[in-house]
């Protein structure tokens, strides 16, 4: 197949990207010679930079229009763009901009877009969003069924940003991480069974460093004041490099279905994931893919007003002694 330049379109969240860096990979495996580009949220840009199998990085999201990339678009001249999710003003700017292959899920309805349709529904696949991703480059001849996932380029000065953080916090290894907001990713436990959780994870002897974005901060507040920890022990990173370089040092991870569950699957800290049994937000498609980890589920119909909340906190902290 002649193809010679690529640009591959992940632009939703953090775990999202995540879990499609393999494809991204594979798709300059097969294809080494080739420009390979990814369109990325803005947020999400710096698990992109760095890795080598990516030429050029790109930012934009729906709310910054169309104009600025379609005329990226035009001046690159692509041969190819995979939809690993897809969106419709991202589709029109591609066809717009002449692109030969355009591939993208068959049954949305700017689907007509992609020339290159892809049969998968993947709400009912029952297949984790890692394999899906890379199941859609089976038009350009790339058979790659499963891939690890790919480490995070941490630069040395958020390194350095993140001990010194962990410094202040007056916490030394081992120690453990909470990250208890999901951004309304998924169903998600209240802030008070998050500090019943808290100390019952310092009383088996790992002390909590808590998480969170700054959008997240009155809840992660909440959590810290309800757990009974210092709230020096509240970090919110300014960068996911220093949030990854946290992560890293971590002995175990917990968290709900979330962005930084996946950062620190990829960095090769242990997690504990918290997942809801429902289908689109099954741990099936979306649970870590790091080398260790456990998952957790409420039991089914619990009789209570927040479902998350019927997770038993010590199968969490046993979980997270028997992974760390």
């Amino acid at each position: 197949m002649n193809i010679n330049s690529f640009a591959l379109f992940r632009t939703d969240r953090i775990g999202d990207l995540i879990l499609t860096l393999p494809a991204m990979k594979a798709v300059k495996a097969a294809f080494p010679a080739a420009r390979v580009a990814a369109v990325v949220a803005p947020r999400t840009r710096e698990l992109a930079d760095g890795q080598p199998f990516l030429d050029e990085v790109f930012t934009w999201t729906p709310s910054l229009g169309r104009s600025p990339l379609t005329a990226w678009l035009i001046e690159r001249r692509f041969d190819a763009a995979v939809f690993f999710y897809p969106r419709p003003s991202a589709a029109w700017s591609v066809w717009r901009a002449g692109v030969r292959t355009r591939i993208g899920t068959a049954y949305r309805w700017y689907s007509p877009l992609f020339n290159t349709p892809i049969r998968i529904r993947r709400r009912d696949s029952g297949r984790h969003e890692l394999n899906l991703n890379l199941a859609m480059l089976t038009p350009l001849g790339i058979a790659v069924a499963d891939a690890p996932l790919i480490r995070p380029v941490v630069p040395a000065g958020a390194t350095a940003l993140a001990g010194s953080l962990l410094t202040a916090a007056g916490v030394t290894d081992p120690f453990s991480v909470i990250h208890s907001g999901s951004l309304g990713s998924a169903l998600n436990a209240t802030p008070e069974w998050y500090g019943r959780l808290v100390a019952a994870v310092e009383s088996a002897g790992l002390p909590v460093i808590l998480t969170g974005s700054a959008s997240e901060s009155a809840r992660t507040g909440a959590v810290q004041a309800a757990g009974g920890i210092p709230a020096v022990r509240t970090l919110s990173t300014p960068t996911l490099g220093v949030l990854a370089a946290v992560l890293t040092r971590a002995r175990v991870v917990i968290g709900p279905s979330t962005g930084p569950l996946h950062i620190a699957a990829a960095v090769g800290t242990p997690t504990v994931g918290l997942y809801p049994g429902t289908r689109a937000q099954s741990a099936v498609r979306w649970r870590p893919r790091g080398p260790a980890g456990m998952i957790l589920e409420p039991p089914p119909a619990p009789r209570m007003p927040n479902a998350m909340d019927a997770i038993g906190i010590p199968d969490v902290v046993d979980a997270a002694i028997r992974v760390a």
